[in-house]
């Protein structure tokens, strides 16, 4: 999912977190305590709340203590961990990591698969209990990698002035209720412009276009995982609605971006941009700055988002810190302090059980603006764990860009990424 976020803090010292230490596989009878560091990706607010985690869980117990290291956010963190690794200096755990590093940490040989330690714990962790699609992208070819501890997807954000102004009372459900909304909130003479429709070449703008691409009906990749799908009747039509809009002058993206806030943010908060497709994260980014209101991800032909998990591996090292370090990962995972991480961070709830917590039912009472997201949930895919997905979702993202600048159309855009996909696919064997 990220790095998308900031996410807010916004309760960080709320209720204390139920402490409750879980056991690997094997259990431990050290005297003193065990150190375990944890590298993380954690900025600004959720940086806060990890570190105020962390200290919970360090008075709640006397066995472990877990100290938490910033490396660095982003794409830049693999290729440091990947060195670490290399190097024999790798921590026990990464916190925050991306679901689609398992098929590169899993031929380093030192990261370690979870459903053992799920499942052979004192206190075990069903697989049943985690939100529908979750530890599918957490997994390789079957093999659990990560445990998915921060739960995101996305809808639309909406300029409530905006919309009474233009005298529309309801957000729109669907993508040709966008259109209309669009052209009618759009005052092109003011530079204001009705919805912002992700540019560039990111993942970012791949990922918000696979929702689009899934609630038309259409498939990423073929059943198997072996070919590329999106080029189709479904991936062209999902295509052709974001090109409309820009082609239309209602968005205007390439205007209300910066290389800081390449989503759009700043048009938004700035009064800009009347819709921006974003998620839970934002919620507090735009508080106090603009009235506004959130919605589920608009349909096309049905429902859908695309599921953005920030996860946790455990790795082997050279002091075998994996017992402790399971012991940290296990605390985190139980429903009330899963859900307090959620409240604190502003992630969404990875597990049904922390989503049913009285905690986590009070918190959405009294910030309904989380609804919408928590809803998308059920309808939420995830992008492919494959090895070859990183620079798939490259190709295709130069691809939608060509398409979204009027330099090809949207079949040759998807036609061209769709045979780059399936070389890449071939040439690494998927």
């Amino acid at each position: 999912m990220r790095k998308v976020s900031p996410f807010m803090a916004m309760a960080v010292g709320l209720l204390p977190i139920v402490a409750g230490c879980g056991a690997g596989p094997a259990s431990s009878s050290a005297a003193s305590k065990e150190t375990v560091t944890v590298w993380d990706t954690y900025t600004g607010p959720q940086q806060a709340a990890f570190t105020h985690l962390v200290k919970q869980f360090n008075a709640s117990q006397s066995r472990v203590v877990v100290k938490p290291q910033f490396i660095v956010t982003g794409d830049l963190f693999l290729p440091k961990l990947l060195t670490a690794i290399s190097d024999h200096t790798n921590p026990p755990l990464v916190a925050g990591g991306y679901p689609t590093w398992g098929a590169e940490l899993l031929k380093t040989h030192q990261v370690v698969p979870l459903a053992s330690w799920m499942k052979n714990s004192h206190d075990p962790i069903p697989m049943s209990q985690f939100i529908p699609g979750v530890l599918k992208v957490s997994s390789y070819r079957g093999t659990l990698l990560s445990l998915p501890t921060d739960g995101g997807d996305y809808g639309i954000f909406y300029n409530k002035n905006d919309f009474q102004a233009a005298h529309i009372t309801q957000p729109p459900a669907t993508w040709s209720q966008v259109a209309a909304d669009a052209q009618k909130l759009t005052r092109t003479a003011q530079g204001r412009y009705g919805i912002y429709i992700p540019f560039g070449t990111t993942e970012w703008t791949v990922w918000t276009w696979e929702g689009l691409l899934w609630a038309a009906g259409g498939h990423f990749l073929n059943r198997t995982e072996t070919q590329a799908a999106f080029d189709s009747s479904q991936g062209v039509r999902a295509l052709s609605i974001w090109d409309h809009l820009i082609q239309s002058h209602v968005a205007y993206p390439t205007s209300l971006a910066t290389p800081q806030s390449p989503i759009g943010q700043e048009g938004f908060s700035a009064n800009r941009v009347a819709m921006l497709i974003d998620g839970p994260w934002d919620v507090k980014t735009f508080t106090g700055k603009v009235s506004f209101g959130t919605a589920m991800f608009p349909a096309v032909t049905t429902r859908a988002t695309n599921l953005g998990t920030d996860v946790v591996y455990l790795f082997k090292t050279p002091t075998r810190t994996d017992q402790a370090a399971w012991t940290f990962l296990h605390w985190w995972m139980q429903p009330q302090t899963l859900a307090k991480w959620d409240i604190s961070s502003g992630y969404l709830p990875t597990t049904v059980p922390a989503a049913k917590t009285s905690l986590y039912r009070t918190f959405l009472a009294k910030h309904p603006l989380y609804k919408p997201f928590v809803q998308n949930l059920q309808y939420a895919h995830g992008r492919p764990s494959l090895k070859s997905y990183p620079a798939i979702s490259h190709k295709l993202g130069v691809q939608l860009d060509r398409s979204f600048h009027g330099q090809i159309s949207p079949q040759a855009a998807l036609s061209t990424a769709s045979h780059e996909a399936n070389a890449i696919l071939a040439a690494n064997h998927e």
